[in-house]
């Protein structure tokens, strides 16, 4: 493992500058613990940022400079088009948690980086609430790992994770996608047994609410390579043509043809993907996830089912549509999507674009929505956004404990109770490199007629 110090001034100055600060030792015994030793690229990316954070130079702190100097990215480089920073940052974040919940529970400062930035805070910790109890240990799993355990049938002894072969196909293609850019896409799974999927229980998440504990739950991957499709040929694919497979056909051009016949999903959906198995495991025994080309109108009739991406990306979503006051559009000259709201309120705006009205501004919008299954036996989560980044956004809104107050507030639920009613919150959220920070409820509603 590199024990260098990416970029830094010759001879070594900012050790010398640092040996006496306590952050900074608290930072080497991060780079050197079990979290960080096994990756070098996150070893290197950690110590470059608290170097330049703690020698007053976070200004130098920026998603190209990282690339450049961490990542070993040449002179063309554009993170607009490689998103490898992005990537890593959110793996750092992630380790850094872990770390300091358990290896690093008793450190003096805690380490982290918060979404929307590459600085690095420390924040003091006070002895008596240093000590955090460790829960069960981790195993990690990388796309490289998922693509090689279908060969080796480890999914089939591990009935609690289903993963069908097209969603295999589709994280091999994302795998090889990322290792071009030398990184690796992560799904952390906390306390992995032989026979189940049972993760620790994230404290205060509002996801028990939503599902009954025993049932399964099936996570639905967005079909991106239908987004370019219909992009491409300005056409919207019906669903029935989608759950037939007919437009296959009825699209023409081989470009259009190999694109179609690719189950690509976008790295939102991935990132999302891997929250809510962190999240979903711990209430349930049985976590699927599939591809949305794969699914059957009678999932949508008898199944717990969490979809990723709008109508746009996949059509299942459509026949919930007459049930939800804020709907997916698409604006024909532009491919630009937006949120119908069918009846605004006071205050409200009957369209919410991604990049605003002007396209020019850095917002855009996630809306989450929770609604019963076609039958009534089970329940439908849909987390879409106008961009990528919305639908990111909507994924950590929905699984972050600290948000979980906000939306019982906008329910009008109690900490007590044991359910919530049918609802849809609409977030504005703002990007910075690409990330989504800032989120914020603007409207919502509540679904009393469907309870």
């Amino acid at each position: 493992m590199s024990s260098r110090i990416v970029n830094a001034t010759p001879g070594h100055l900012p050790s010398i500058l640092l040996e006496h600060d306590d952050r900074w030792k608290v930072a080497l015994r991060v780079a050197a613990s079990r979290e960080f030793s096994k990756s070098t690229r996150l070893h290197d990316f950690l110590l470059y940022v608290c170097e330049k954070a703690l020698t007053n130079r976070a200004d130098e702190i920026r998603e190209q400079v990282i690339g450049f100097d961490v990542f070993d990215r040449g002179p063309g480089y554009n993170p607009g088009d490689d998103n490898i920073v992005r990537v890593e940052a959110r793996e750092l974040r992630k380790r850094l948690d872990r770390y300091f919940e358990g290896e690093g529970a008793q450190e003096p400062y805690r380490i982290s980086v918060p979404k929307g930035s590459y600085v690095p805070v420390f924040e003091p910790v006070a002895r008596e609430t240093a000590l955090v109890e460790v829960s069960s240990p981790s195993l990690e799993l990388s796309a490289e790992d998922i693509v090689h355990s279908a060969k080796t049938g480890f999914w089939r002894s591990h009935p609690g994770i289903q993963l069908s072969w097209s969603m295999l196909a589709l994280i091999a293609a994302i795998t090889v996608l990322l290792i071009t850019q030398a990184s690796k896409l992560g799904v952390m799974v906390s306390g992995f047994s032989a026979n189940k999927l049972t993760v620790t229980p994230r404290q205060g998440s509002l996801w028990p609410l939503l599902f009954e504990g025993q049932r399964p739950v099936t996570i639905v991957a967005a079909d991106s390579a239908l987004v370019l499709v219909q992009d491409i040929t300005h056409q919207v694919v019906p669903l029935s043509d989608y759950f037939s497979k007919s437009y296959f056909d009825k699209l023409s051009g081989p470009e259009v043809s190999l694109i179609t016949h690719r189950p690509y999903t976008s790295l939102a959906d991935a990132v999302v993907i891997s929250e809510l198995l962190n999240t979903a495991g711990a209430q349930h025994k049985n976590v699927a996830v599939r591809y949305a080309r794969d699914l059957e109108m009678r999932d949508l009739e008898n199944g717990n089912l969490v979809f990723l991406g709008s109508s746009y990306s996949d059509p299942w979503i459509r026949e919930f549509d007459s049930e939800r006051n804020f709907v997916v559009g698409v604006e024909a000259r532009t491919r630009r999507l937006y949120f119908l709201n069918k009846s605004p309120k006071k205050g409200e705006a009957d369209r919410y674009y991604a990049a605003g009205q002007t396209d020019r501004t850095n917002e855009t919008y996630g809306l989450i929505t929770y609604l019963p299954n076609l039958r009534h036996t089970g329940n439908v989560l849909i987390l879409g956004g106008t961009s990528s980044e919305g639908t990111e956004a909507a994924g950590d809104f929905i699984t972050d404990p600290r948000t979980a107050p906000v939306i019982r507030r906008y329910l009008k639920v109690r900490t007590s109770a044991a359910s919530i009613p049918y609802f849809q919150l609409l977030i504005k959220t703002t990007t910075l490199d690409n990330t989504p920070s800032k989120l914020q409820v603007i409207a919502s509603r509540i679904m009393q007629s469907l309870s």
